[in-house]
């Protein structure tokens, strides 16, 4: 029995979702994308294209009824956070979209959400490195304060989607106290608020991908996710420069590092189903082992990772 599936967004997670599912035969792949793409042309059965650059619900949902489509793939974060899949599921019978609710989709969109969302459990806690919420509201004897503690040594993110561009850290993109400010100024002033956290110094960062249906989990391996620009991982963040995965393992990632990603991203799931709408679709952990060892959560997103 053939299977129909609806791609939603093109680039290259979407396209290799695209291959890989276009090579069982059962399989008939139809996509709906901002613009044409090579892959869609030699893999699809069918396409439609976004209205204006821009998604249609109501188109889409014509779409998925003429084509008798099953399973909807959201690929995009971008997309993730519109409520296209609560709009197909609850006005198309059968029709389920692999990826998380818009509530729950907040452990990406929202980095406050998770950190909050981790700190109100006493297991994952442990894994969460210091933070505070900054506002226009915030004190700001308070941000100093913080700032002080860890000697400059810290992490200042933009709330919301950045396409992984919206984190400075110190040493890197700040030098001093004034610059740390001034980044903090800049988030403000442009609308977000600011999530400050303490910075963890190791280069020993893994991504690590873990899928559900709410009931059960499948866990992938670890991947060195390679963000900034230039040669030997330095310059200005990116979504990602591409990532390297060994057969036999990343060297500084041992066992129970794994373990422990994997009992995060299930307990995560767990917390998120409790919620509203439950969590289905992609959890891709991103994790920093520091000097002693111990594993910390960087972030999450909700969606299969840029490698």
């Amino acid at each position: 029995m053939s299977l129909n599936i609806l791609i939603v967004g093109i680039g290259a997670r979407e396209s290799a979702m695209i291959r890989n599912l276009s090579k069982h035969n059962t399989n008939n792949i139809y996509c709906y994308v901002p613009y044409m793409h090579p892959c869609v042309k030699k893999y699809a059965k069918n396409h439609l294209l976004f209205t204006n650059n821009a998604l249609d619900f109501e188109k889409c949902k014509t779409y998925c009824l003429i084509n008798k489509i099953k399973l909807v793939v959201i690929g995009s974060e971008n997309y993730i956070n519109t409520g296209l899949s609560e709009y197909l599921e609850s006005s198309i019978e059968g029709l389920t979209c692999i990826c998380p609710s818009l509530s729950t989709s907040q452990i990406e969109t929202s980095k406050y959400y998770a950190r909050s969302l981790l700190k109100s459990d006493p297991v994952l806690n442990q894994y969460n490195p210091d933070f505070m919420r900054v506002d226009k509201k915030t004190i700001f004897s308070e941000i100093i304060t913080f700032i002080k503690k860890y000697d400059n040594n810290v992490v200042v993110k933009a709330n919301g989607l950045y396409s992984g561009k919206g984190v400075k850290v110190f040493g890197i993109h700040m030098f001093t106290k004034i610059e740390i400010i001034d980044t903090i100024d800049e988030i403000l002033n442009n609308g977000d608020y600011v999530v400050l956290e303490e910075k963890i110094d190791s280069d020993n960062e893994f991504s690590f991908i873990s899928i559900t249906d709410k009931v059960n989990v499948q866990h992938t391996f670890p991947i060195k996710d390679f963000k900034r620009l230039h040669d030997g991982n330095t310059g200005p963040n990116t979504g990602s420069m591409g990532c390297l995965f060994d057969s036999e393992g990343l060297s500084y990632v041992r066992p129970k590092h794994i373990k422990e990603a994997e009992d995060i991203n299930e307990r995560v799931i767990k917390l998120l189903n409790e919620r509203d709408g439950g969590y289905k679709g992609f959890l891709y952990g991103s994790f920093i082992i520091d000097e002693r060892g111990n594993l910390k959560v960087i972030e999450f997103n909700s969606r299969l990772g840029d490698p």
